[in-house]
């Protein structure tokens, strides 16, 4: 049985996230690509679907401590992974890929479909742009200075809500979720919750699915 922990607000938002298109503005340190990792995990044992998840390179997957390990803590032992092609495939027939950003793969991206799309930070621009609108679904995490630049992602598919030239936010069917640290997490004292974290939540705080 996987078993899934609400770290913090963040998590829980994108998690509950019903819009075709989440936009994530993290501070550091926020949890976004745990939060990723819970998505991913949550739609794939809900329903059969194909999910890609984009990571800057793949070291960020397979070093030690990596996305891969976290999804392992996470998955039960019916879960297949393939190192060499970077998939976890579920017993649903659900499958999660790591599509990475080098040249290699920028044409397998062109012309990409799936019902779950996933771009952790620091994803080429090109490859959002690209890909964004061809999910059913999509989460995207980024910095709100990237996204306002011109000639940003969202500049170019005219996700960005405008009066008199001025970026005043997202458009309404986007789901931005600022994730600030200060109100981020349920417990306030941060040294505390960390500690909690390391000691205690890992293995007693789990929610099943």
């Amino acid at each position: 049985m996987s078993k899934i922990i609400y770290a913090n607000k963040l998590q829980f938002d994108v998690l509950n996230s019903k819009s075709r298109i989440t936009v994530v503005t993290p501070q550091p340190g926020a949890g976004s690509t745990y939060a990723l990792i819970l998505k991913a995990i949550q739609s794939c044992y809900e329903k059969e679907i194909n999910c890609t998840y984009f990571i800057p390179t793949p070291l960020h997957a397979t070093a030690q401590g990596g996305i891969v390990d976290s999804f392992f803590k996470l998955l039960d032992t019916t879960v297949r992974y393939s190192g060499k092609s970077m998939i976890f495939s579920f017993q649903s027939g659900a499958k999660i890929k790591f599509m990475t950003c080098n040249n290699r793969e920028v044409e397998q991206s062109l012309g990409l479909s799936g019902d779950l799309m996933l771009f952790d930070t620091n994803i080429d621009n090109k490859f959002i742009q690209r890909n964004l609108l061809r999910a059913s679904q999509a989460v995207v995490v980024d910095s709100i200075c990237n996204i306002e630049r011109l000639g940003s992602w969202a500049n170019e598919l005219h996700l960005l809500n405008k009066v008199d030239g001025k970026i005043v936010g997202f458009i309404p069917e986007i789901n931005h979720i600022k994730a600030e640290t200060d109100g981020n997490y349920f417990m306030q004292d941060l040294e505390h919750y960390k500690e909690l974290v390391e000691k205690v939540l890992v293995d007693k705080m789990r929610i099943d699915f």
